[in-house]
């Protein structure tokens, strides 16, 4: 059994959401319902900010001269390999999300992320191969699997993360994380070049 605080922060969190949906109106004995759902999503990231895709870009970016973080040949970066999830590209997050809002009805719960799953480690290599293709990563670059218990992190994650978005594909079509991880490093490729 998966406990870790997240686990538990994300109970609280839905319990909390539960218990104030239906609340008391003031001076009066009728209850109000207040429409709300929850939105799961998974390893989220985008062509700017801090996340996966942008520090992979940057670890695969610096030269051999910094090899005691770059990437080389005797430096490989390490890429936890045991671990499964969705990747789900932000602006794709936030059109489903304003689908999501003219509905006239919601179920409670939906999840969303990009079609298909992967490992993190599985995830790089993709970075790695369209970061070469959009011309934004050059060659070499060494990624080596690891295991989470080999990868110092501080932060426990569970083994299997993964969504079933079934729900959520009534509202609006996925693409999948490949499609999408490449639909973001071409914009990077042409904000950079333009």
């Amino acid at each position: 059994m998966f406990n870790t605080l997240h686990c538990g922060s994300k109970t609280i969190g839905t319990q909390c959401l539960w218990t104030i949906k239906i609340t008391r109106r003031r001076n009066t004995t009728e209850l109000s319902i207040t429409p709300i759902c929850i939105v799961r999503t998974s390893w989220l990231y985008h062509h700017s900010g801090n996340n996966f895709v942008t520090t992979m870009l940057k670890l695969m970016s610096l030269s051999h001269d910094q090899a005691s973080i770059g990437s080389s040949e005797n430096n490989p970066i390490n890429i936890v390999n045991d671990q499964i999830g969705s990747p789900t590209m932000i602006d794709d997050l936030a059109r489903f999300l304003w689908k999501l809002c003219s509905q006239k009805q919601w179920v409670p719960i939906y999840h969303w992320s990009d079609a298909g799953i992967c490992t993190w480690y599985e995830f790089a290599q993709a970075i790695k191969q369209h970061g070469i293709a959009a011309g934004l990563l050059h060659q070499p670059i060494y990624l080596r699997p690891t295991t989470s218990k080999q990868y110092a992190s501080r932060v426990t994650r569970p083994p299997f993360s993964a969504l079933d978005s079934h729900l959520s594909q009534t509202i609006a079509t996925q693409k999948t994380w490949q499609q999408q991880l490449t639909l973001c490093l071409n914009e990077l490729a042409q904000s950079k070049n333009g």
